[in-house]
């Protein structure tokens, strides 16, 4: 247990510093990127999450690891018969074997301690994030047992219009819930669309199509996928805030993306349509835990107006712009 540990210390710093190092590059090179860049570009966080469970001594790297851990304590070599003990040599004192025993006790029990309080809290605290993503999944249940299908013919006709444009071949299920507030998106094997009661009444068809084609981009680009990426990290990393900070930018980067691809798929006049549609759902109860599985076209009044800001100066990336970020 004391290598896994050692490896979860190696991966926390190799990730805060990867971390800082994506934001770094997000800012110097923000005017170089595309939008769907500055998202993609988290996902080289996957590679510290592969490389921390590794069968290091396969490659030959036990020594390294071994050198790692003597330097860190957490094994502590027992002092040689040669060595003093209180200015008296070890071999030659009374009761030398006695004072031996008692000083490479003391020597291992401190680190022990210590490594067994630091992992008992990391246990902890992995069991409780466990937790809420299975209470999260619950809330997931109890939407999919209380929604029914949408039978309205216009709109399942949208819906697969929709699926036409953005490019989405897999059967995807319609869902109307009384439980939620602003649209979602569900389902990596059997992907939903769960749409709030009386959308219907209270969105046009044309607001309905921009809410479509941005929970069919979620689908199309995989970001359910990455949700559950994001909660392993959160789960592991549960202590370090770097990583937190970094899960709140990713869910932002995803949005921004998923805005720009559907603006893409619209003209200069949709733009505004759309905004205003993603005005309609600011705030509406988007931090239910349930959220950090089920991406939305909602979110917070602090996440709405920085999208707006960004769908007002939207324009088409250019050819240049896309192999600069490549």
């Amino acid at each position: 247990m004391d290598t896994m540990l050692l490896r979860i210390f190696v991966s926390t710093i190799v990730v805060s510093l990867l971390v800082f190092i994506i934001l770094l590059i997000k800012r110097l090179l923000n005017n170089h990127m595309t939008v769907k860049a500055h998202y993609h570009i988290w996902f080289i966080l996957c590679i510290p999450i592969l490389t921390a469970f590794l069968p290091w001594n396969y490659f030959r790297l036990g020594e390294g690891i071994r050198y790692l851990k003597s330097y860190l304590f957490f094994h502590r070599e027992a002092p040689l018969n040669s060595e003093r003990i209180n200015g008296v040599d070890a071999s030659q004192a009374p009761n030398s074997n006695l004072l031996h025993d008692f000083t490479v006790s003391v020597n291992k029990a401190a680190p022990d301690f210590v490594y067994h309080t630091f992992f008992t809290v990391w246990v902890i605290g992995v069991v409780l994030f466990v937790g809420a993503a299975v209470y999260s999944t619950y809330q997931i249940y109890q939407i999919k047992k209380s929604a029914v299908a949408v039978d309205n013919q216009k709109l399942n006709k949208l819906l697969e219009a929709c699926k036409e444009m953005v490019g989405v071949k897999r059967n995807i299920r319609l869902r109307e819930t009384f439980l939620i507030s602003s649209p979602i998106t569900f389902g990596i094997f059997q992907p939903y669309i769960f749409l709030p009661s009386k959308t219907r009444e209270a969105f046009s068809l044309n607001e309905l199509k921009y809410v479509l084609l941005h929970e069919l981009h979620h689908h199309k680009s995989k970001d359910l996928f990455v949700n559950y990426v994001m909660w392993m990290f959160q789960i592991i990393y549960w202590f370090n805030p770097v990583v937190w900070y970094a899960s709140k930018r990713i869910r932002m980067d995803r949005e921004l993306a998923c805005d720009a691809s559907v603006l893409n798929l619209l003209d200069e006049s949709g733009y505004i349509e759309y905004g205003h549609t993603i005005i309609r759902f600011a705030d509406k109860k988007y931090d239910r835990a349930f959220e950090q599985f089920a991406p939305g076209i909602g979110g917070t009044k602090k996440q709405i107006k920085q999208r707006i800001q960004c769908i007002a100066s939207f324009s088409s990336d250019s050819l240049l712009l896309k192999w600069k970020s490549k």
